[in-house]
């Protein structure tokens, strides 16, 4: 039974071409309100259009049987399922669900709920760069063909929640980019080779991939079976930890910058697996961390240690398309949890990452610490820091190590964090190669402690050097005088005044007459004095 909410429309079970519903829902369109389906609806034939969100209830079933249902619903749950939706084949006429925008406007959309819908023909076209969620957590099932006609389309974190392509579907796009992929988990069961059209914001850095800029990094499967994958940036688990393997098949490295961590697994023995190696190039001209591209193989990680897929040490690799392919020995286990790009040589400069960047509160300071697992023509890191995360300043350079195989630790301090006047100060560092080479940290972010306006002067008494110190979290002019014990004025200074820890070298009172002293400052609308004494 479909019905608009106060608007209730004929009982379920119902047969009825597509026109019919339409007619029906036009009545209630006056309401603006939720359509929901509570019963058993068979949509056969025609075109359904629905301008408000749709909600298929616990008890609902939907079949779309050949029909066209438009969905062009708000951009919060457009579409929740929380019952039975399925659509299928009419004879030779494809039922499609289409995702047109708020309103038919370019606009994000979303399809929630509890059970996964099974579609057909599935069909994201809420508008070029517009995002796409799906965030029911069993995911969706598309039987026959997925069209990519959006921006970026999100899934759950989990595996559960993946997109389902049956053996038999296929995925199309407009632009298949990085401006048009999936983010989160995809599923392809199926021997028919497959192309995962995967991608994410990068979180990890690196020359011509810098932090926040969008990867479309697909991952092909000559017979995927079932195999689920996603795709992230960022240092894989345990990506140190090395299986032994015999001869030239031992591997040296596993990348530190991206991974892809897969499920339900089902690739098998003789088929092949290819990764692109170029997302994170040393320059625009230079070779993408890969020094020897006939030494890179694909890893596979089964919560312990990264194994090394290949049988062999001449796996194909094309410089021209940046791909790496690996043929399998033998099925891919169930065991693997991750795959990532990785190396056979020490030439290739893949593990020359951070293992670990943080910042942590320290009093009105911040304190940066990072790590390396090893290094390799590593010359310095330039610490920066932004309030916006787009604008950065370089704060200081830290000379590297050079070279190292074990971990090195590097620390640097960044005082009086109010003074940047943001409520958050964001860090990067910028590690640079002996061959001027550079590579992004992810970022980091610190909030500082508001500064207190206080005045201190040390040391007290004093002989022969008197220092002041003002904590101050404003701009403008400070006023500091010393005042006798008569009331009269014997050093006076005026100064600049910024957000900052500032201090007053007060050179000329080793010269005064020993006694008591004021000293007196103000800046904007504080003021504050300190008793001091001249031994």
């Amino acid at each position: 039974m479909l019905m608009k909410q106060y608007v209730t429309l004929p009982y379920a079970p119902w047969t009825c071409k597509a026109a019919a519903v339409l007619a029906l829902l036009a009545a209630a369109v006056g309401a603006r309100a939720q359509t929901y389906n509570t019963g058993t609806t068979n949509l056969v034939d025609g075109d359904l259009y629905t301008g408000e969100g749709f909600q298929n209830t616990a008890t609902g079933s939907f079949a779309n049987t050949g029909s066209t249902v438009t969905y062009a619903g708000s951009s919060a749950a457009t579409f929740v399922n929380d019952g039975t939706y399925a659509a299928t084949l009419n004879g030779s006429t494809a039922a499609v669900d289409q995702f047109v925008g708020p309103n038919g406007a370019p606009g994000p959309q979303e399809i929630a709920g509890s059970v996964a819908p099974a579609f057909y023909h599935l069909t994201l076209a809420n508008g070029s760069g517009q995002p796409f969620t799906i965030s029911n957590a069993q995911g969706v099932d598309v039987a026959h063909l997925l069209t990519l006609q959006n921006g970026i389309t999100t899934t759950p974190a989990t595996m559960a929640g993946a997109i389902r392509l049956a053996s038999s579907a296929t995925v199309v796009g407009t632009t298949l980019s990085t401006t048009t992929y999936i983010d989160g988990y995809l599923a392809k069961a199926g021997t028919a080779p497959f192309t995962y059209v995967l991608g994410t914001v990068n979180t990890s850095g690196g020359n011509t991939t810098p932090v926040g800029t969008a990867i479309y990094s697909p991952i092909t499967l000559s017979s995927p079976g079932g195999t689920t994958i996603r795709y992230r940036t960022g240092p894989p688990p345990n990506a140190t930890v090395l299986a032994p393997q015999p001869g030239g098949l031992q591997l040296t490295n596993v990348s530190r910058k991206e991974y892809y961590p897969i499920g339900t697994v089902g690739a098998a023995s003789g088929s092949t697996i290819t990764l692109p190696y170029g997302n994170f190039g040393a320059t625009a001209v230079g070779d993408p961390y890969v020094a020897d591209p006939a030494t890179l193989t694909i890893a596979a990680y089964n919560g312990t240690t990264w194994t090394n897929l290949s049988a062999t040490t001449a796996n194909m690799a094309n410089t021209t398309t940046k791909t790496v392919t690996v043929t399998l020995p033998t099925a891919l286990s169930p065991d693997y949890t991750a795959l990532a790009l990785a190396s056979t040589s020490a030439q290739n400069p893949l593990p020359v990452e951070l293992a670990d960047f943080q910042a942590a509160q320290q009093g009105s300071d911040g304190q940066l610490r990072w790590q390396t697992a090893s290094e390799r023509n590593s010359a310095f890191f330039e610490v920066q820091a932004s309030t916006n995360g787009r604008t950065w300043q370089a704060l200081a350079r830290l000379d590297a190590a050079g070279a190292s195989t074990s971990p090195r630790t590097y620390r640097y301090l960044d005082r009086t964090l109010a003074r940047y006047g943001a409520p958050l100060v964001y860090y990067r560092l910028r590690q640079v190669d002996r061959d001027t080479t550079a590579h992004y940290s992810p970022v980091v972010s610190l909030r500082p402690a508001a500064l207190t306006w206080s005045l201190t002067a040390y040391p007290n008494p004093f002989v022969t050097e008197l220092t002041a110190e003002l904590l101050s979290s404003e701009t403008g002019p400070i006023t500091a005088l010393l005042v006798d014990g008569l009331g009269r004025v014997v050093l006076r200074r005026e100064l600049v005044g910024f957000a900052d820890r500032q201090l007053l070298a007060l050179d000329e009172a080793h010269r005064l007459p020993r006694g008591r002293y004021l000293l007196y400052v103000r800046q904007n609308s504080h003021v504050a004095t300190v008793q001091l004494v001249r031994e």
